[in-house]
């Protein structure tokens, strides 16, 4: 069976389960916290993407930016859409050639295919790898780089949270 997310047509919110308190308020203090902290967060889609719009805005509301890695453009624009609509805030979309890049002194939401981990950002607090298995988050070509390792690397120098999405999440 294909769901919403699959065939690219608008979800409609309602549809989305309650995020999960406990966890919203554990990733949110580990950001203000300051610290770099990777997370795996194992749960079906749509419990995922409530707890992501639930810590997004709480992030943003602190003043931390935000991205969103998904390994393809499709399902990185239909995450865009998406998490619009639920929290009410601007969220960059994904960008074919270049990185987006935010106003200085502004917290940004960013989400993209495996060429936003690269985004130029203020305040990162949060790197969010949605299904961190997807093989398409690996780049082909050379220099190759797995956008899951490289969010953890920044996640490390920009003490950043990083959380690997994803309903079965990889072995690596």
């Amino acid at each position: 069976a294909r769901s919403e997310e699959d065939s690219g047509e608008p979800l409609d919110t309602a549809d989305l389960p309650q995020a999960d308190q406990i966890l919203v308020d554990h990733v949110a203090a580990a950001v203000r916290g300051g610290r770099p902290m990777r997370m795996v967060i194992d749960a079906r889609w749509q419990s995922r993407i409530s707890l992501l719009a639930s810590v997004v805005q709480q992030v943003h509301a602190i003043g931390k930016s935000v991205i969103i890695i998904s390994g393809q453009v499709a399902r990185a624009e239909w995450l865009r859409r998406l998490l619009s609509a639920v929290t009410k805030l601007s969220i960059e979309g994904p960008s074919s050639q270049f990185p987006p890049t935010s106003v200085k002194g502004r917290p940004s939401i960013t989400v993209g295919p495996r060429s936003t981990v690269f985004a130029q950002v203020n305040a990162l607090g949060l790197i969010w790898v949605e299904e961190e298995d997807d093989p398409a988050l690996k780049e082909p070509k050379e220099p190759r780089y797995h956008a899951r390792d490289v969010a953890s690397m920044r996640g490390e120098i920009e003490e950043a949270v990083v959380v690997l999405a994803s309903s079965h999440p990889s072995l690596e």
